[in-house]
């Protein structure tokens, strides 16, 4: 339970004694502890078994407050910190690299945010997927951020509030760099709408050099080790010379019956990397939560990945990667701050699903959970935990 500290107070002004009354607030102090044991079939060709931080979502705390200002404004701000439990060590190299903003909120109409945070397409339409809720259920490489992989730097967030079932968002990073206005540089726009047991949304995302090399303060982080890269160590990302251009564009749906909870999600990714080579993925995304009894949840989730790579090192030909991938959870609740899982992946790497190793091309799978891509075209993950909520 999320623990609240009242911050108000009044002070004493001038030698008559008069008095200026603050307005009052609160701040919250939070987080999450994820711990758990994978086993993974095949990780770069031997079996293992690990401990590990974050299965279900990353391990973090943080503190978060907000300030009435009067006439339904408020100031607001959030930092938040993500760690690794295993060993105690920050995520990213960075104090706050999960959430640095500072913002106003108001009734009525929705907050504006500025700093390093959450991008909006993920913020609205990551819902829809298996992966928004439950990370195992990752899309290879998180190739289109519906496990929000990465934050935005240097970025102002628009997010309204849902009137009449309708929510917006939006976000730009700069890239902060003189003279190179697209150099890292990041925006999206998302919109949503929910009427009952009905909802939908869609969105789309543009990144303009993600991870250059020339400007590693920019709105993904760039190419850089010290400052903690958001965004080059991910499949895909740091091939043929680095990412020109990334877009996505995302769309899903879903439905409630009863205890159940469908969802159903679509998304297509474009890569243009600076030597010319490109990328094309789609991911498509089924998606089921049914709750049993109030502490006990099922959770299933079938993506399928396929796409058409070009220029890649090692060969000239037309590729056409595919990836399966089959997802099975189950979560109980011992009270409503902790929680055990068990999650089941299988993966299948099909078509032409190769990266380079060296100069010949090697297929893989890849499950975000794994630890690890596989010297195979398959990989099981099976993974137990606990996690805990303050």
């Amino acid at each position: 339970m999320l623990k609240k500290f009242a911050l108000a107070g009044g002070v004493a002004v001038s030698a008559l004694g008069a008095q200026a009354a603050h307005a009052q607030g609160s701040m919250i102090l939070y987080g999450i502890i994820d711990e758990g044991l994978t086993y993974t079939s095949n990780q770069k060709g031997s079996s293992a078994v690990q401990l590990q931080s974050g299965k279900l979502g990353g391990s973090r705390w943080g503190v978060k407050g907000e300030e009435a200002l009067g006439n339904g404004l408020s100031a607001l701000f959030n930092l938040e910190n993500g760690f690794n439990a295993t060993n105690g060590t920050n995520s990213a190299g960075r104090m706050f690299a999960r959430t640095a903003i500072v913002g106003l909120s108001q009734k009525g109409m929705g907050t504006v945010t500025f700093g390093r945070q959450t991008d909006s397409l993920a913020d609205i339409v990551a819902p829809f997927f298996g992966s928004g809720y439950w990370t195992p259920a990752t899309h290879i490489g998180d190739n289109d951020d519906m496990n929000w992989y990465f934050r935005v730097n240097n970025s102002v967030k628009l997010t309204t509030e849902t009137i009449s079932g309708f929510k917006f968002s939006s976000i730009y990073g700069f890239s902060n760099q003189a003279g190179a206005f697209a150099n890292n540089r990041e925006w999206s726009a998302a919109a949503s709408y929910a009427n009952g047991p009905l909802s939908f949304g869609a969105g789309y995302m543009l990144m303009n050099h993600p991870n250059s090399t020339s400007n590693t303060s920019g709105a993904l982080g760039g190419a850089s080790s010290s400052n903690g890269d958001d965004y080059g160590t991910a499949f895909f990302y740091g091939l043929d010379g680095g990412v020109a251009r990334q877009q996505v564009v995302g769309t899903g749906v879903g439905y409630v019956v009863g205890a159940a909870q469908f969802g159903l999600g679509y998304s297509n990714v474009q890569l243009d990397y600076n030597d010319g080579a490109q990328r094309k993925l789609n991911n498509l995304d089924a998606n089921l939560r049914y709750r049993v009894s109030a502490p006990l949840s099922l959770i299933a989730d079938y993506t399928f990945t396929f796409g058409t790579a070009d220029h890649v090192a090692g060969s000239s030909e037309h590729l056409k990667p595919r990836w399966h991938q089959l997802t099975l959870g189950v979560d109980y609740a011992m009270s409503k701050r902790t929680e055990f899982y068990a999650s089941a992946e299988y993966q299948l790497a099909a078509g032409d699903a190769s990266i380079a190793v060296g100069s010949t091309l090697q297929k893989f799978a890849y499950i975000q959970s794994s630890g690890g891509p596989s010297s195979s075209p398959s990989q099981v993950a099976v993974s137990v935990g606990i996690r805990h909520k303050f």
